[in-house]
This record gives structure tokens, sequence and C-alpha cells, in this order.
């Protein structure tokens, strides 16, 4: 009886050290990561530290956003008055941000040329809170014999 007890003990050892031989080089990349993931939860209340591809929270990148918007914005009016127009607002706009401090913000414009309303697509870059690169405006067709400085032509004899 003792001896059933030995070999049966020796049977299970032998079959637990054989699962631990096999099971281990399957462990050894399970071990602890302490690589810093982009975009997760790092602690704090409600998610503050949430950080993106760069390392700025949410709330720095919603403020560069909005500094980026209100750039284009004043660069839409400066670029529609050059062109003759005489409002131009932003009607509807989506801003991605594409480097640290970069962003690409698409816009629709609203143009008035003191005649009639008009709607663009309006493009920019910006680059730590000014704008880099601009799109382009179609120019006002004249109308009503209006001449280029928005008067009317008159006869001069």
């Amino acid at each position: 009886m003792f001896k059933k007890l030995i070999k049966t003990g020796i049977a299970s050892v032998a079959l637990a050290a054989s699962a631990f031989f096999i099971a281990a080089p399957a462990s050894a990349d399970a071990g602890p990561n302490w690589k810093v993931e982009r975009g997760h939860h790092f602690g704090g209340k409600h998610g503050r530290f949430r950080i993106n591809d760069w390392g700025q929270t949410r709330f720095q990148v919603r403020r560069m956003k909005r500094n980026a918007i209100d750039a284009c914005a004043y660069q839409l009016k400066a670029d529609a008055h050059a062109y003759g127009y005489k409002r131009a607002r932003i009607v509807d706009f989506k801003a991605k941000q594409v480097g640290k401090r970069r962003f690409r913000v698409y816009t629709k414009a609203k143009l008035f040329d003191g005649y009639k309303v008009r709607y663009d697509t309006y493009d920019c870059v910006v680059r730590r809170g000014y704008v880099a690169k601009a799109g382009d405006l179609r120019p006002i067709k004249f109308h009503r014999g209006r001449g280029h400085n928005g008067f009317r032509k008159r006869a001069h004899f």
C-alpha cells in the first residue's frame, strides 16, 4: 500500500513539474508592463489626466483648439475684407489636431458683399496660435455697375 502511494506521488510531482516547465516560457512575457500608454486614464477625479498623443490634457487641447478657431476666424475676416466683402463669419467648423501645437481648421464661411450672401469653404493651418497657411476665397463678381471699391461708377465729363 505504501509503495503505491509513493509511485502516485512521484507521478503527480512529475506531471506538475512538466506543466510548470511548459507554462514558464509563456508567462515570461506576461510580466508587469510599466510602459505609459498614451490616451488612457491615469487617475484623478473624473478623468482629468487623460492625455493625447502629444502628452496634453483635454483641457489644454480644448484651449488650444479654441485659440486656433479664433485665429482662423480672424484671418478669414481679414481675407474677406481684402477681397471686398462687407462681412464674413464662420458658420460651421471642425478643428483637428495634427501636431503638438498644430491644428487644421475646416470651416464653412458666410460671406456678405453688400448685395447677397454666399457660403464658401475656408481651411487654414494654425501653428502655435498663428495662422501658418490659409485657404483662398473666391473673389466677388462685380454686379450692378459697381467698381472695384464698391462705389457706383459715374461718368466723368
